[in-house]
């Protein structure tokens, strides 16, 4: 072969993989995500504070929807309403 064939060939590759490197860079993090939704959905199988977390959950939306969320500023979305890291999550 000559340089120009190598040249061109190695061209071509290089070309290829620029455009498919966003659709195996998709695939490679939807099997990632999949892998860590997998593992949180075992780890939190046979947790006992399901329930109790659910109801509290259940009151505040309530509660939101019965009196408004009173937002004083633009940060006031980030005040911690329900800590969870009593729950682990």
């Amino acid at each position: 072969m000559s340089k120009t064939k190598i040249f061109g060939l190695i061209i071509v590759i290089v070309g290829a993989l620029v455009v498919l490197s966003p659709n195996i860079m998709n695939e490679v993090t939807d099997f990632q995500m999949n892998e860590k939704i997998n593992e949180f959905i075992e780890e939190t199988k046979n947790v006992e504070y399901k329930d109790e977390l659910f109801e509290r959950l259940k009151e505040y939306n309530e509660n939101l929807y019965k009196n408004g969320q009173h937002i004083v500023d633009a940060f006031s979305y980030e005040d911690v309403s329900i800590d969870l890291r009593k729950y682990r999550i």
